[in-house]
């Protein structure tokens, strides 16, 4: 997969790669998610070792941070309001 990626990187005459653009290029988001499903499903993550994952890019943190703000707690306020039946996802 990782091969696969910087393979896809460049276009080819009269292709177009699948990773060409900014920040696909450089940040392998399909691995690292083939990574956290098997981890969340409780299945083996092999260790790969390839220059692509070799990256502060790709250290992920296993929880992404907890964001509050003013805002984003008005929009939840707002969404609790107008979408009673969806309960309190938040």
């Amino acid at each position: 997969m990782c091969d696969y990626h910087c393979q896809q990187c460049f276009d080819s005459p009269g292709e177009q790669a699948d990773f060409v653009w900014f920040p696909y290029n450089v940040f392998p988001v399909e691995i690292l998610a083939i990574q956290r499903v098997r981890k969340d499903l409780g299945l083996s993550v092999p260790l790969i070792v390839h220059p692509l994952l070799d990256s502060p890019l790709v250290q992920v943190p296993s929880t992404p941070p907890l964001v509050q703000d003013a805002l984003l707690g008005r929009i939840k306020e707002r969404a609790r309001t107008d979408f009673p039946e969806i309960g309190d996802p938040w």
